[in-house]
């Protein structure tokens, strides 16, 4: 993808990358703090039992594995009891021992398990290393062996307690550090956390006491353990289960109250966000213009467009395990997709009794709505007649009323948009070959593929259009180009699967965010243009461009003034010189083309030639340039000069059938001898048809004129191609010279270029040349002829006659005849 990204997407991912860094940062200095820790914890010597080694892991994998999961008022929260097997590995192993056997377990959980990313891993590992760190430090002074002593047992609270402090310090800091600020909610979930402490010390102490007076008793505590947190787990699901009927009796009456004060849309959302413990709850109304969510983020309600509603409806009805759950709410024949995004808590995601939760709470919204005749509301917002007249009656989409109405509405909303139009290509081809009716069924089987991939409406004809609100420009871009693609492949056609040859070209254009909605009539247009440039251009997805779009008013008046010059040759060509590389005497001239309007700046070349090749204007204008460069080589010849002067063919002008007739009659009209003409055509315009290009050229080579490859080495001839067509000359591409003098491989290639042409016994003309050094390289080479800055700039033809009149006083100034072409020999 290969278009800038939208303000708001570059800020958020700006934002995103500042915070990883300083997670990074923080990462970096809490390892630096705790490599001198655990070489401080190994000066205490334990002697290590491996029983109670395998014990400590256990206990380890069991408490990051079965986190027991509990609901505190509006807050999850998750009590692991890893305390337990860090007090008994402190208290009976060697300490560095217990640390490596807290990090190597949690990194297996966190890794294996839940599949955390490199940086959360990162940081969470050196949480847990830090906290045994910390319990080290206040355990290991006082505890040798066995805590008999209440002493003791005071130490072991305060290395329980230390290693909570530090864990909760680091996890706040490193997610305020992340977001850019800090959220007084991180602490108060951490205060809940604290319950934890006295159960972990008494778990402790028992498993320390156990282990030290039986260590063949490990099995008998990993297994009380495992037993503890399944109990735990079960009554918190039995009291989850037992909680849904007062879930509900509120949610019920919430609603009832709702639908009396005219909020029921918020309160729904409101229950929905906060029973489910979601960061943000959503409705997507049937009927909008503009599909959209109303979100509910700490009890403030705001509207939103909805970017990814394919995505939404694909997961409609997915399991547990996910971010974000989404339902539809069935009222008579419509329904409302509702969805609740991201659970409050680090502890997990949506499981399975939520998603069981959250469908019984929409199941009860449908019936209250229902009930309470908050559908007449929701469907009064469009008029049946309103429906019937925003709607294609083929593909059931909306038409291209209300799909300019959707694009007004989105530019209103300031975040910007995309807009694409699709036109089906060979279509007609259908049409007539199967008949109208398979046409019917094969625009309804397209409206179907495309349907959920934006804002899709049917145009007209055989043309979609799909607006995407407010996304960034890669993403579309990708997206597009699969809506394209999905375009080919079967189609069932009156009960048939038939493989028809039907393709798309889109053009697609984007609104910038603060685009007015004044400019959605523009962006429709420029989506049309990038389209139809698509199509002629034979690519299946255009990006709109200024430069390309022919039918702006711009645009439009400069090809007014181009064919107006072009009917009084205002246009004047300039010649920039050949010089023979062996002599140096000027062998010849490349004519160039240069506009200046009247009161206006030079239009660049390429500029004005590529809306000469789109408007039909190329056959004209080449014909100037080659009547004007006959013309110049006539006159120069009568002063006494034999320079043979070129001048570029478009790839445009090889299929005119009365091109070579002209250049005949260009040469007899001024009784040219035809080696001082040279047509250049580019190495890319040649293989774009080689048979056609081959045909012109010989017909050309036959009148006697030479015939030059231009910008050779950038395009994709093979040498059995080149060796077929009937060329003199081989123009090498200014990038490969310019490149010789710090690029080994743009030397090797002007020397392969050079080394092939002898061999073919052609001319080769180096362009391009800017330094000493290049003339030099390419002489050595044997390189015949050179152009460039080096010697001279692109001049009208009087600067270049007295630019020559200036080098007669060196005897290199003698201009030798032309090498004849193989025409001639």
């Amino acid at each position: 993808m290969a278009e800038q990204l939208t303000a708001p997407a570059s800020e958020e991912e700006a934002a995103e990358r500042a915070g990883t860094i300083r997670v990074v940062l923080l990462d970096l200095a809490v390892a630096g703090m705790v490599a001198p820790l655990i070489w401080w914890a190994a000066a205490f010597e334990r002697p290590v039992s491996i029983p109670i080694a395998i014990a400590v892991v256990v206990l380890f994998l069991v408490a990051e594995w079965f986190p027991i999961d509990v609901e505190i008022g509006d807050q999850s929260h998750a009590f692991s009891f890893t305390a337990v097997p860090l007090v008994v590995g402190l208290c009976l192993l060697p300490p560095e021992l217990v640390i490596v056997l807290r990090a190597l377990s949690s990194g297996f959980v966190l890794l294996v398990i839940h599949r955390q990313g490199a940086i959360k891993l990162a940081t969470n590992l050196l949480s847990h290393v830090l906290q045994a760190c910390a319990a080290a430090l206040v355990i290991l002074p006082f505890v040798d062996g066995t805590p008999d002593r209440p002493i003791e047992w005071l130490a072991v609270s305060a290395a329980v307690i230390a290693a909570e402090l530090v864990g909760t310090g680091l996890v706040t800091v490193a997610i305020s550090l992340f977001e850019g600020g800090f959220d007084r909610e991180l602490l108060e979930g951490a205060v809940t956390g604290w319950l934890a402490v006295v159960p972990d010390v008494s778990i402790s102490l028992v498993a320390v006491i156990v282990l030290d007076v039986n260590p063949s008793a490990v099995w008998l505590v990993g297994g009380i353990g495992v037993l503890f947190a399944v109990v735990t787990r079960l009554y918190s699901q039995v009291t989850a289960r037992y909680r849904v009927l007062e879930v509900l009796d509120g949610f019920t009456s919430r609603l009832g109250e709702a639908v009396a004060d005219g909020t029921m849309r918020e309160v729904l959302l409101e229950q929905l966000a906060e029973l489910l413990h979601a960061e943000s709850a959503w409705i997507e109304q049937p009927g909008l213009e503009v599909p959209s969510r109303l979100v509910n983020r700490t009890g403030a309600s705001l509207t939103e467009p909805l970017l990814d509603r394919a995505g939404f409806r694909r997961r409609v009805g997915a399991g547990a395990g996910t971010d974000d759950i989404v339902g539809l709410v069935h009222v008579d024949a419509d329904a409302l997709l509702v969805g609740v995004e991201r659970r409050r808590g680090e502890i997990r995601t949506f499981d399975g009794e939520d998603v069981r939760l959250f469908n019984l709470l929409i199941g009860h919204a449908g019936i209250g709505l229902q009930n309470v005749g908050l559908v007449e509301q929701l469907q009064g917002e469009v008029h049946a007649n309103e429906l019937l007249a925003t709607r294609d009656q083929l593909t059931g989409l909306p038409n291209r009323t209300l799909f300019h109405r959707w694009v007004l509405d989105t530019l209103a909303l300031g975040a910007g948009a995309a807009v694409m139009v699709l036109g089906i290509d060979r279509f007609k081809e259908v049409n007539d070959t199967l008949g109208h009716a398979a046409g019917d069924a094969l625009l309804q089987q397209i409206g179907e593929r495309v349907a959920n991939q934006g804002f899709v409406a049917r145009l007209g004809g055989d043309e979609f259009g799909i607006l995407w609100a407010g996304a960034d420009r890669d993403a579309v871009t990708e997206i597009a180009q699969a809506v394209v693609d999905a375009i080919g492949g079967l189609y069932r056609i009156d009960g048939i699967d038939l493989d028809l040859d039907v393709s798309a070209s889109a053009g697609l254009t984007f609104g910038a965010p603060g685009t007015t909605a004044e400019d959605a009539i523009t962006l429709l247009r420029q989506a049309d243009v990038a389209m139809y440039l698509a199509k002629e251009g034979r690519t299946s997805l255009g990006i709109y461009r200024a430069d390309l779009d022919t039918f702006s008013s711009a645009q439009l008046a400069l090809v007014g003034a181009l064919r107006a010059a072009i009917d009084a040759e205002q246009l004047e060509l300039h010649y920039q010189p050949q010089v023979d590389l062996r002599t140096e005497a000027v062998v010849g001239a490349e004519a160039l083309l240069r506009w200046t309007p009247a009161g206006r700046a030079p239009i660049p070349t390429p500029q004005f030639i590529e809306i000469a090749e789109r408007t039909g204007l190329i056959k004209p204008l080449t014909r100037l340039v080659l009547r004007d460069a006959v013309r110049q080589a006539r006159r120069w010849l009568d002063a006494g000069h034999r320079w043979r002067v070129s001048a570029n063919l478009s790839s445009r002008n090889i299929g005119e059938p009365d091109l070579v007739a002209f250049v005949a009659g260009l040469l007899a009209d001024h009784e040219l001898p035809p080696e001082l003409l040279e047509i250049e055509l580019t190495e890319t315009s040649v293989m774009d048809d080689p048979a056609l290009a081959a045909s012109v050229m010989g017909e050309l080579r036959a009148l006697g004129v030479s015939i030059a490859v231009d910008d050779f080495g950038t395009g994709h001839s093979s040498l059995a191609q080149l060796t077929r067509l009937p060329v003199d000359q081989l123009k090498i591409d200014r990038s490969f010279v310019l490149d010789m003098e710090t690029d080994a491989a743009g030397l090797a290639v002007v020397q392969t270029i050079v080394d092939l042409g002898q061999r073919l016994g052609l001319g080769i003309v180096a362009e391009g040349v800017e330094t000493a050094a290049n003339v030099q390289a390419l002489r050595s080479m044997g390189c015949a002829t050179a152009q460039g800055y080096y010697y001279a700039r692109p001049m009208a033809p009087a600067a270049f006659e007295a630019w020559i009149a200036s080098r007669t006083s060196d005897p290199r100034d003698a201009t030798p005849a032309v090498r004849p072409t193989s025409a001639t020999r």
